[in-house]
């Protein structure tokens, strides 16, 4: 889950659906990569939007 800046509410909650048991090699994979990459996105967004005010 991501969560806004104030007050801390749920903004966005990401299934990850990465097999078990995880490798330490999962964090190339491309399923990995996008995952990330939303999650980096959605914490940027919520970061800008709190500088914002």
């Amino acid at each position: 889950a991501v969560f806004s800046a104030r007050p801390g509410r749920i903004k966005t909650e990401i299934a990850v659906d990465l097999p078990h048991p995880r490798h330490y090699t999962i964090k190339t994979s491309p399923e990995f990569m996008d995952l990330k990459a939303r999650l980096t996105e959605e914490i940027r967004a919520e970061s800008m939007a709190a500088d914002a005010h």
